[in-house]
């Protein structure tokens, strides 16, 4: 009597367990499980028949629930209630209509709600349910007598029975305790379907998604070594956009406020920049929405990214934000530096044996040369612009010099480009000798 007054306590816990009720203390728990219960009790136990019946048909069940708590404890279910966590912070309640469909969300706020009342497995249990196609979740059960026989609906009630503190019947604690079982052993399988499942319902979602989300799910992805962004130019316009363009593009407003962050020279690059994509807001949706599904699909397949890291925002990535402000700063100065450098012009040599040309904007000794030379030919009145601002002896490849040459090249059967090549300036060469030359002679 002893060793059976010693189960029938573990079977009360094992109820108690099943049964409790988290809008409540533990004390009220005890008092109105202990009441019930123990009435219960002391009409069973008059018959020592009865007694004994339903200590053998308990008995299953209490070893049945042991097992199961047992089973919790692997590293697949673990690995599984881990991913289930993740995937509610991925998928918020007044998002959960968009995301997954009206008829899914309310199981998955129901999930919501068990994680939040301190009871994972049931929370697991319930997303499992909501998310995964009902066919799918059979085939992957490998036949799972309880989900066959209540359907998805059926277990997603009995859950809600047991969380709501209502006694379960034997026949339906077993069940829930099976159910409980086929979901744990195939945890693996069932992880994978989630993420895949999760990730096509973000895909099919993502045309509703603004831009601003878009770019942060690509910038948490390529953190995440899913995806290089240097992969990502969009080219509109005729210019060839990069990611970080795109992302100080899509949040101008945020970087434009932020005045301290930007000095006079970058901000007027940046809005050079900007002006240029605006009109192409079309363009750049469509873009995005490429590739942020190209790189989601990548997800379903690779078993070292989880969905639960995604929760991408429309704020601004402040860390971002600052790296590619400084990225487009160093980049505009690189440009810049490359072009006062193309200003300097070439010696009188490079250009006479081919390897560069003197053209508009850039000065030196070598461009005053070839004024001095365009100066003793006749051209000079060409470059002064008939005695306007510029002067033909300054060194600078202005609008006059180039007017000057272009007519030099059409007196003398050349090219006409205003750009001084090594024909050109050959030809000038040797009507400048015989120019000099014949002054000599006449002297």
């Amino acid at each position: 009597m002893t060793n059976n007054k010693i189960l029938i306590e573990d079977l009360h816990k094992l109820k108690l367990l099943m049964i409790y009720d988290n809008s409540k203390t533990h004390s009220e728990n005890l008092f109105l499980e202990q009441t019930a219960y123990e009435m219960f009790l002391d009409r069973t136990f008059e018959d020592p028949e009865k007694a004994q019946k339903y200590l053998d048909s308990q008995a299953a069940l209490a070893k049945a629930v042991y097992q199961f708590f047992a089973g919790l404890d692997t590293h697949d279910w673990l690995a599984l209630v881990e991913i289930s966590t993740g995937l509610l912070g991925l998928i918020p309640t007044p998002l959960s209509p968009l995301l997954l469909g009206i008829s899914v969300a309310a199981g998955v706020t129901d999930a919501g709600l068990y994680y939040k009342e301190g009871d994972p497995y049931m929370g697991t249990m319930m997303l499992v349910l909501s998310i995964i196609p009902g066919g799918e979740l059979i085939s992957l059960l490998k036949g799972s007598k309880v989900l066959s026989k209540r359907g998805v609906k059926g277990c997603q009630q009995l859950i809600k029975k047991a969380k709501s503190g209502a006694k379960l019947t034997s026949e339906e604690a077993d069940d829930l305790i099976k159910l409980g079982r086929d979901i744990s052993k195939n945890s693996v399988e069932i992880t994978k379907v989630l993420k895949r499942t999760t990730t096509k319902n973000i895909i099919e979602s993502l045309s509703q998604k603004t831009p601003k989300y878009m770019m942060n799910l690509l910038l948490i992805l390529k953190r995440l070594g899913v995806i290089k962004l240097g992969e990502i130019v969009l080219k509109v316009g005729g210019v060839s956009y990069t990611f970080d363009k795109l992302y100080l593009y899509i949040f101008r407003d945020s970087i434009f406020a932020d005045k301290e962050s930007l000095d006079q020279r970058t901000r007027n690059d940046l809005r050079a920049t900007v002006n240029k994509l605006l009109g192409y807001d079309k363009e750049v949706k469509e873009y995005l929405l490429i590739k942020t599904t190209d790189a989601l699909e990548k997800i379903a397949t690779n078993p070292n990214v989880d969905p639960v890291t995604i929760n991408p925002t429309e704020s601004v990535d402040e860390w971002a934000a600052k790296e590619f402000k400084n990225n487009f700063k160093a980049e505009k100065e690189k440009e810049r530096q490359e072009y006062l450098k193309s200003l300097i012009a070439p010696s009188i040599n490079e250009v006479l044996m081919g390897q560069k040309t003197i053209k508009l904007n850039q000065k030196g000794p070598s461009v005053k040369e070839i004024q001095k030379m365009l100066y003793e030919i006749g051209y000079d009145y060409l470059v002064n612009n008939f005695n306007e601002l510029e002067k033909w002896d300054d060194g600078i490849y202005g609008e006059g010099t180039k007017y000057a040459i272009e007519t030099f090249q059409e007196d003398n059967g050349l090219k006409v480009d205003g750009i001084v090549g090594s024909n050109t300036l050959k030809k000038l060469k040797e009507i400048y000798k015989n120019k000099i030359e014949g002054n000599n002679e006449t002297e």
